[in-house]
């Protein structure tokens, strides 16, 4: 039954290798294509693509609904799609920088409490990069909140990059981020309350 491919497109995988664990893996060929481009045909895309595949298995829509509520506001929804398409492409990206000798781990627990009607959903994802100092990004997210401005505004740029979207709403809309010392795996918790 395991190992089983689940989605594959241009030289990426995504690998099932146990029940609620899941690698990326890469075949050389993804070095051809262009970093960024117009259509299906580059790195980044083809992996936000296996990140719906990954959000597709986990069937989680179906009962929840595309949009859940969020734990620290309410009043506000997030898609957990975007979430988990913004933290994969970035971790390949950023972290194994797309070398097809590095793997990227995935796992989950999904706990649904019926009598709640809500689930606690749990993500791991590691990669094989150096990792970074993410400190530095809470804080900035942290000071953000209750202001107009992003967290853009409050974080240390490196590189000369300013871009992070994806992790300032991952910051904000998860109810629980934490990385591991060395920065190269994230967990992610997201409470879902049934829609009302």
């Amino acid at each position: 039954m395991y190992p089983k491919t689940i989605f594959s497109l241009n030289g990426a995988m995504l690998i099932e290798y146990e029940a609620g664990k899941f690698k990326i893996i890469k075949e050389k060929s993804i070095l051809n294509l262009p970093d960024y481009a117009e259509g299906i045909e580059n790195k980044y895309t083809n992996i936000g693509q296996i990140a719906i595949s990954l959000y597709n298995k986990l069937d989680v829509k179906h009962k929840f609904g595309s949009k859940y509520n969020h734990g620290y506001d309410p009043t506000k929804s997030v898609n957990l799609n975007n979430i988990l398409i913004e933290i994969i492409s970035n971790v390949e990206l950023h972290g194994n920088k797309y070398d097809p000798n590095k793997v990227t781990w995935i796992q989950y627990t999904f706990n649904e409490d019926e009598t709640q009607e809500r689930a606690v959903f749990t993500m791991t994802i590691r990669d094989e990069g150096e990792g970074f100092d993410h400190n530095h990004l809470r804080n900035a997210e942290l000071a953000a909140r209750g202001t107009e401005k992003t967290y853009n505004n409050f974080r240390q740029v490196v590189g000369g990059e300013e871009d992070g979207l994806g992790i300032f709403e991952t910051l904000r809309y998860c109810d629980k981020v934490t990385w591991n010392n060395k920065g190269n795996e994230i967990t992610i918790t997201k409470i879902l309350q049934k829609p009302k």
